[in-house]
């Protein structure tokens, strides 16, 4: 699993800043260190990639009597602080900020939805026209005060 979504973000020009065990899942993030032209573009290719992804290892899993898994990605746009982060003992290219949490909660939505991949209306806005997306809702998220409308990526 890790393997195939971790190429996907290569070639969409991402950068995996964790692999995460509990739940299982990727933290990545565009644009930094190096500058990505039409990031948020990439960023929903990728997601759409995986998605088809999943669903071809997801039937290797079945013939393999293996549990199916799911994936579920939030995408958002904003600042944020990016660097290396730690101590002098560990430290680790990272980012920090309110845009992390935010895709972080979009994802959660993924659920509650019942799709696999959210984005926020500021990445919306930054899409060319050729990516599609589904509006879903208006919402407010725990840990912001403005509500934030969502969308659905689907092609």
């Amino acid at each position: 699993y890790f393997s195939v979504m971790t190429r996907i973000i290569d070639v969409f020009d991402g950068v995996v800043g964790e692999i995460m065990t509990e739940p299982p899942g990727l933290l990545v993030f565009w644009n930094t260190p190096l500058r990505v032209r039409q990031h948020a573009a990439k960023a929903c290719a990728a997601a759409l990639a995986q998605q088809r992804a999943i669903a071809t290892l997801n039937e290797e899993f079945v013939r393999a009597d293996l549990p199916e898994l799911s994936t579920r990605i939030g995408l958002h746009t904003g600042r944020v602080l990016t660097g290396n982060i730690g101590s002098e003992l560990k430290m680790k290219f990272g980012c920090l900020g309110d845009p992390m949490n935010l895709a972080s909660r979009l994802a959660g939505l993924c659920g509650v939805y019942g799709v696999g991949t959210i984005c926020s209306e500021v990445t919306h806005r930054g899409l060319p026209e050729i990516v599609v997306c589904r509006r879903l809702d208006l919402v407010k998220v725990k840990g912001r005060l403005e509500p934030t409308t969502i969308y659905e990526v689907i092609g």
